[in-house]
Order: structure tokens, then sequence, then C-alpha cells
């Protein structure tokens, strides 16, 4: 357990946040850009008091950070982590309780909120905020009020994702439901979370507006953003996103604008508008050559070519790959380069080009090795795999029709490419080791799926499905059922993963 020690907490806390803002930039994406803003200036200060052994500062700071710093513990490589800070935001909480000393209890209980949405516990979160913004209401905090409100905000958007994902409809009252009954349920249960959401947001707006708080009421309204996108509203969302850049274009914040942007971006996709959502993406790209920020500028060509993609301009696709690849050269970035020629495979795959698709993954795939991203390499590797299997498959079953066409002779039987198909196999049992080194419990589950139906298809090409009746006299003196003779005049091959049994 952890010490209650003020000394000990504020060191493990110093020691959490440190860790989150010195990790590479390509961890902390998605952070959120005003809370990255915050973050940082609120763990430096922390850092320096607790140098200056201002223990109870330096606490009180750390636990405002760790808050922030919550949502980049997500996912399974970051548990240890995770639990660490759940169980110094409990000691800290424990100790300002014991205290009587409200604020340190209600920064306490945000950092514990923030944390509880990471374990998709948003009625737990909900509990613990609200508990906060009845502190901070009391002590008329209204900054930090709006702050707490914010992570109600949160959660309930939260709960309107589990809900999408099916989560939070297994219990007994759902199992009965018809399909379509099932999805009616689903729409009414998000739009409910989304409008709950939509309330303390508001809520939020009026006090950020009170306090002034330029950076707090331009990070909400991109919470708005996605609120209305929720409840389906999207000449609203396109507004608040609008109103969202502008707010962080005077805040003179690149991150924030492209936030909003890319918020834009999906309110454009939702309404099916590939024009405008080009623009943005354009715009995107714009936004960081302006200023000079190349790593930045390569990121919106990649968003740019994903939505090249989803409007199916291949043309404008293979010339933005030429340019990213290009760009990811100078500034020796093999990830982003990975994703480029990965997007590339997708667009070979849509227009029937399986050569070329095979070839680019078999590229996305070093790229992604070389930069150390598993999960990319996984992707890669099974794309390249399923691609490959796809081919073994549609030849053996061409082989299949002609042999059957001429009768079952052993003449006109093709042996199978074994080495070929093997070697699939064990690509994709690599994808599967792969995703889960990189904590990716939803790839690996997607490896570990396309192997049994990869076993599947193999038994049901091995079943004896054409049988062939020797007839003498108008009788039936024999019966065939194999399509391969060889095996029987081999006496058979055990070890062959295709190897086809007679009857």
């Amino acid at each position: 357990s952890t010490s209650v020690d003020p000394t000990a907490m504020a060191k493990e806390i110093v020691d959490l946040c440190t860790a989150v803002k010195d990790a590479p930039r390509s961890d902390r994406v998605g952070q959120g850009t005003v809370r990255t803003h915050s973050f940082k200036e609120l763990c430096e200060k922390a850092e320096d008091r607790y140098e200056d052994r201002s223990i109870d500062e330096s606490l009180l700071l750390g636990l405002q950070a760790l808050a922030l710093a919550a949502c980049l513990y997500r996912g399974p490589h970051r548990k240890m982590s995770r639990d660490r800070a759940i169980r110094v935001a409990n000691a800290a909480l424990e100790h300002y309780r014991h205290m009587g000393a409200e604020p340190g209890e209600a920064l306490a209980l945000c950092a514990l909120a923030r944390l509880q949405l990471l374990r998709d516990r948003p009625d737990m979160a909900i509990r613990l905020a609200t508990e906060a913004v009845g502190k901070f209401q009391k002590m008329g905090d209204q900054k930090a009020e709006a702050s707490a409100l914010a992570i109600v905000v949160d959660a309930h958007m939260l709960k309107a994702a589990l809900v999408v994902s099916g989560k939070t409809l297994r219990d007994s009252r759902y199992v009965k439901l018809t399909a379509s009954e099932r999805d009616a349920e689903i729409q009414r249960l998000r739009a409910k979370h989304c409008e709950d959401a939509l309330l303390e947001v508001q809520r939020a707006q009026e006090l950020f507006a009170m306090t002034k708080d330029k950076r707090g009421k331009a990070d909400l309204m991109c919470t708005l953003v996605e609120v209305y996108l929720g409840m389906e509203s999207l000449d609203d969302a396109k507004e608040a996103a609008m109103n969202a850049r502008d707010a962080f274009h005077d805040l003179g914040d690149r991150r924030g604008e492209q936030t909003a942007l890319l918020l834009e971006l999906d309110a454009h996709i939702a309404e099916r508008d590939g024009r405008e959502a080009v623009d943005v993406g354009r715009e995107i790209v714009k936004l960081f050559r302006k200023a000079k920020d190349r790593k930045g500028e390569i990121e919106g060509m990649l968003t740019l070519l994903k939505v090249h993609q989803m409007t199916g301009q291949t043309g404008e696709v293979v010339k933005l790959v030429s340019e990213i690849r290009s760009a990811c050269r100078e500034e020796r970035e093999a990830k982003m380069e990975g994703q480029a020629v990965d997007a590339l495979m997708q667009t070979h795959i849509q227009g029937g080009r399986i050569d070329e698709a095979i070839s680019t993954a078999q590229e996305a795939m070093d790229l992604y090795r070389r930069a150390n991203d598993k999960s990319g390499e996984a992707m890669a590797l099974h794309a390249c795999a399923c691609l490959r299997l796809d081919r073994f498959f549609e030849q053996l079953e061409k082989d299949l029709q002609e042999f059957r066409s001429r009768g079952c002779l052993q003449q006109y039987y093709k042996q199978p490419d074994m080495a070929s198909y093997e070697e699939c196999r064990s690509m994709v049992e690599k994808a599967a080791q792969l995703f889960k080194a990189a904590g990716d419990k939803q790839g690996q589950a997607m490896a570990e799926e396309t192997h049994r139906t990869t076993e599947q298809r193999a038994a049901m090409m091995n079943d004896p499905d054409v049988t062939k009746q020797v007839m003498k006299d108008g009788r039936i003196v024999d019966v065939i059922r194999t399509w391969n003779p060889k095996k029987q005049a081999q006496g058979g091959d055990e070890n062959l993963a295709l190897g086809d049994y007679a009857g």
C-alpha cells in the first residue's frame, strides 16, 4: 500500500507526472491540447516545489497534474502506472479527509474520477467528480468547479461510447431483443447519455465564461462538438468546432486548432460531405506548414490522405503518399512513413491490385519494424498474410474445379503450394504475438480469429465432397470419395496441413 506520508506521496506523484511529461511526443498525442499545456506547467511547478521542500504545495499541484495526465494511462501496457496513480490518489484523499482539508480532498477526488474513466467506470467517476463539484461550490472556486464538471461530461460521453460498443447491453433484459430492437435501444440510450452530457456542458461553459478561463472554455468547446456528434446534430457540431478553432487561434495554440479541425472533419464525414472534408484536411496541412512545423505538417497530410481514401480519390492518394514519404525520410519518421504505405496498400486492395497490395504490405512491415511499432508491424503482417491466403485458396479452388471437371483422374491433380500456406499461417501467428506484445487485445483477437478461419477453410477443402461411382452391368461396384488420388497412392501424409482425407 502507498504511504500516507505527504512527502512520499508528493514524490510518487511527481515521478508519475514527470514520466508522462518526458515521454516521446507520439505517446502524448490525443491527450487534449489544453490539458497538455496546463499539465506541463503544473508538473514543472510541482517538481520545483518538491525540490524546495514545499511539500503541501507540491502535493496539491501534483494532484492537479495527475488528473490531467490520467488519460495517458489507458491500455494494458499502462496498467502498472495506472494502478500506482490510483493508489497514491486514494492515499492523498485519505490524508486530506483526515486533515479536514477540503481543497486537497476535492483535487484528489478529481484525480481519482479521471482515473476511473480509464477503467471504464463512468458511474463511479460521476460520483467522485460530483462530490468534488460540491466541495468547490462550497469554497467558491468556480474555475475548479467547472473543471470537475468537465469530468462529469466526459463520464456521460463514456457511457454513450460503452452503449455503442455493446458492453452495457449484456444483461438478461436485453437478451430477448431482436436486432432492430437492440439497435433502437442503443440509439435511445446513446442519445440520453449525450443529453445528460449537454446539460453539464452548459453549466461548465457558464462557469468558464464567468472566470474568463479561455483555455478551459476552448477545451470544453471540443467536448461540446463530440456531444453534438453523438446526438447527430451535425450543424451544431460544425458550428461548435469552428468556434473552438477560433478560440484556439486566439490563444496561439496550433495543436488546439488541429483538434478542432479534426472534429469539424468528423462532422463533414458524418454528413458524407467529401468536398468539405477534403477542404478541412487541407486546412490542417496549411496550419502546420505556415508555422514551419514539419512533423505537424506530416500528421496533417496523413489526415488528408485518409479523407482522399474515403472519397475514392486514388490519384490523389498515390500523389500524397509520395509527398509524405519524402517528408518522412527527411525527418526520419519511419512510423509515419509506414502509415502512408499502409494507406497505399488499402487503396490497392480497394482497386483489386493484389500484387501491389502485397508488395506495399511487406514494405509497411519493414518500416514499422524499423520504428519499433509492434502494433503497426502486426497489422501490416496480418494484412499481407490474409492477401496471400486469399490468393492461395482461390488458386486451390480453381485447381479443384478443374480436377473435378476431368473426372478426378490422377494426372489432372495439382499439388497445392503448401510451403506458401505454411508461411502464411506462421505470419498470422507472429502477428498475434506482436499484437499481444503491444497490448493490442483487439488486434490479437483479430489475428487469432484469422488463424481459426484459415484452419476451417483448410478443413473444408479436405472434405471429400466429390464422389465417383464405378458401374458394371448396371450395378455400383466401387465409390471413390476423394479428390486427391495421390494421397492414397502415397499412403497418406498426416503432416500436411491441407492433407486430403480419402474416404
